[in-house]
C-alpha cells in the first residue's frame, strides 16, 4: 500500500454498508488519463489571442476563471470548432504520464476498467454556435485514440455518459461499481453522496479536504509517480473490499 494511502481508505461508509460490489473501477478520461487542457488551451489561444486554459485556476470550467481571459460564449465556440477538427481535436490528446502503465497494472490485479466520460455525441449537435455542440466524430476519435495510445481498454469498456449521470450509472448495475477516478470535484461529491468512493487525480481546481468518500492524492515530484499513487489506492481499495467479502462475480456490463 502506498504511503499516500489514508488509514481511513476505503471509507467506512463503504466497508460497513452491507452491500456487495463488482471488482470494477470507473474511469473518467479528460484530466485524469488524457490531457485535454493542453491541446485545447493551445487551440483556444490561436482563436482568441491571450486566452488560455489557466492550469492554476480554481474553477473547473475555464470560462469561470478571470485569468483565462475567455467567456462562456467564446469557450463554447472554440469547443465547437475543436470537436470538428479532422486533424487534432479529440483524436490528438496525449496520455497523462504513467496512466497507461498503471492501468495495465490495475488490469493485472484483476480489476475491470469501465471508462465513464462525457464526449460529445452525434445526437444533439448543431453546426452553429448554439448550445450543445456534439458530433459522432469526437466519440469515434476517442475510441481510436485509446487504442492507438495502447491503453488496456476495449471499445466495450467505454460508456459515454454525462457528468451528472456517472453516479447513477455506477448504481444502475446488477452489481454496483464502487469507485471512480475523476478530476471534477462536483462529480466526485455526487458519487460520494450516494455512498460510493472517488479518487481525485490532483489538479488546481479540485483541491478539497475532509470530504467523506473522496481521496485526493498528492501530486508527486515525477508526474508518472502520481498515477502510481492513484493505482496503489485503487488496488488497496479493492483488496480491502475483497477481504471484507464485498466483491462478487462481475459478468457483463
Amino acid at each position: 500500500m502506498s504511503k499516500k494511502t489514508l488509514s481511513s481508505w476505503p471509507p467506512a461508509e463503504i466497508l460497513h454498508c452491507g452491500r456487495n460490489f463488482r471488482k470494477r473501477i470507473g474511469l473518467d478520461l479528460h484530466g485524469t488519463v488524457l490531457d485535454f487542457d493542453g491541446p485545447f488551451g493551445k487551440f483556444l489561444g490561436e482563436l482568441y489571442p491571450g486566452a488560455s486554459m489557466n492550469p492554476n485556476r480554481n474553477n473547473y470550467h475555464a470560462a469561470g476563471d478571470p485569468e483565462s481571459k475567455i467567456g462562456y460564449i467564446e469557450f463554447e465556440r472554440a469547443l465547437n470548432k475543436f470537436i470538428h477538427l479532422t486533424k487534432g481535436g479529440y483524436g490528438s490528446l496525449p496520455a497523462i504520464p504513467g496512466a497507461i502503465e498503471q492501468l495495465k497494472r490495475i488490469r493485472a490485479a484483476g480489476i475491470e476498467i469501465e471508462v465513464m466520460t462525457y464526449v460529445p455525441g452525434a445526437s444533439d449537435h448543431q453546426h452553429t454556435d448554439a448550445l450543445p455542440h456534439n458530433t459522432g466524430a469526437a466519440r469515434l476519435a476517442t475510441k481510436n485514440l485509446l487504442k492507438q495510445l495502447g491503453f488496456p481498454i476495449d471499445e466495450s469498456d467505454i460508456t459515454f455518459v454525462s457528468t451528472h449521470g456517472k453516479s447513477w450509472h455506477m448504481l444502475d448495475q446488477g452489481v454496483k461499481i464502487p469507485l471512480i477516478v475523476e478530476d471534477r470535484l462536483a462529480t466526485a461529491c455526487d458519487v460520494a453522496e450516494k455512498g460510493l468512493g472517488a479518487i481525485l487525480y490532483p489538479t488546481a481546481y479540485n483541491k478539497s479536504s475532509g470530504i467523506p468518500g473522496i481521496l485526493r492524492v498528492d501530486p508527486q515530484a515525477k508526474p508518472e509517480d502520481t498515477w502510481k499513487v492513484v493505482a496503489d489506492n485503487i488496488i488497496a481499495f479493492f483488496d480491502a473490499l475483497e477481504a471484507n467479502g464485498q466483491i462478487v462475480g462481475t459478468g457483463g456490463k
